[in-house]
């Protein structure tokens, strides 16, 4: 009997994508938790524009990441200019 027991690859694919998408849901609702305590904080209206008391609010952020234009300076070099953020994080 194999004390670790292994799953389809599949299998394995699956439940990290669920992982993934769950996490990305949590957090996306924890910052529309932060901003209706940062606006209670400061006396004054939180994200309730977008849906039903601001449900929608974390949607519409991402959508609003995904068709953001990317910024690159004119004489940079691009590759250099995009990876260089990436690096700083990996060796960090």
């Amino acid at each position: 009997m194999n004390p670790y027991p292994s799953d389809p690859y599949w299998m394995v694919a699956l439940k990290a994508l669920l992982v993934v998408v769950g996490l990305l849901t949590a957090f996306a609702f924890m910052t529309l938790i932060e901003r209706r305590l940062l606006a209670r904080f400061q006396v004054r209206l939180g994200p309730n524009r977008v849906g039903p008391l601001g449900l929608f609010q974390p949607i519409a952020d991402a959508i609003k990441s995904i068709f953001k234009e990317d910024l690159v300076v004119e004489r940079a070099d691009k590759v250099i200019f995009v990876l260089a953020p990436l690096i700083g994080v990996v060796f960090a």
